[in-house]
């Protein structure tokens, strides 16, 4: 994908069509801050907290309409540990006093497909 944009970019410079690549080049960075725009959106509708966490944390999952949550945690080596499947939106509150103090990865799937990962810190 990068090369065929490179590659327009470079045939509007060659035909000194400065017009034209001008706009190209306005609608590619257009292009780029939809996407930033779409992930910071995707970012912002969960939340995770307290982190550093003792023992339960609490998982806020945002959105208009009903789904299916699926929360997994892994510990440092990449394994699963335990997963959480709940409705959304809704506040998910997990129990995790039973884990060692240390760095895990939740990872969040809405309706299938994978939204998100955030680092927890267990104390």
């Amino acid at each position: 994908m990068i090369r065929l944009f490179r590659k327009v970019r470079q045939k509007l410079l060659s035909e000194n069509s400065y017009g034209m690549y001008i706009l190209y080049a306005t609608g590619e960075i257009v292009l780029v801050m939809i996407g930033i725009l779409l992930a910071l959106q995707v970012d912002s509708a969960i939340s995770i907290y307290p982190n550093p966490v003792v023992d339960y944390l609490n998982v806020k999952i945002m959105g208009d309409q009903l789904g299916e949550a699926f929360i997994e945690l892994y510990d440092p080596q990449g394994r699963q540990i335990q997963n959480w499947i709940d409705k959304y939106p809704g506040t998910h509150t997990l129990e995790i006093s039973t884990l060692k103090a240390g760095l895990y990865m939740a990872r969040i799937s809405m309706d299938g497909k994978y939204l998100s990962s955030r680092r927890i810190i267990k104390h």
